[in-house]
């Protein structure tokens, strides 16, 4: 029987090691491949002629212009009730510290 020196078991060793992980990148890419092709068909099924075309929205209708101006009604609200300034609200207590009732 013929020996094998330290050397020769070391670089099978790692040709071996190499080898495997050689493999599991194989069947990762192999799975990513599986994965990327069920995004495809279901990017394909969403993408029918039956949806309307994307328009940023999930409803498809397209958005309100953004404007500097308070909704209707909303500014009469706040004139009403004053303006809330920092000397009108109650100083925060921390919550370790906070009064029990």
């Amino acid at each position: 029987m013929e020996c094998m020196s330290l050397d020769e078991t070391a670089k099978l060793k790692e040709e071996a090691l190499k080898e495997e992980e050689n493999l599991k990148k194989a069947a990762q890419a192999k799975e990513l491949a599986a994965v990327a092709a069920d995004i495809e068909s279901l990017v394909d099924q969403s993408g029918s002629a039956e949806q309307p075309p994307a328009t940023g929205t999930d409803s498809g209708q397209t958005e309100a212009p953004v404007t500097d101006a308070p909704p209707e009604g909303v500014a009469e609200e706040e004139e009403e009730e004053g303006e809330d300034t920092p000397g009108d609200r109650e100083p925060l207590v921390p919550i370790g510290d906070a009064p029990t009732e």
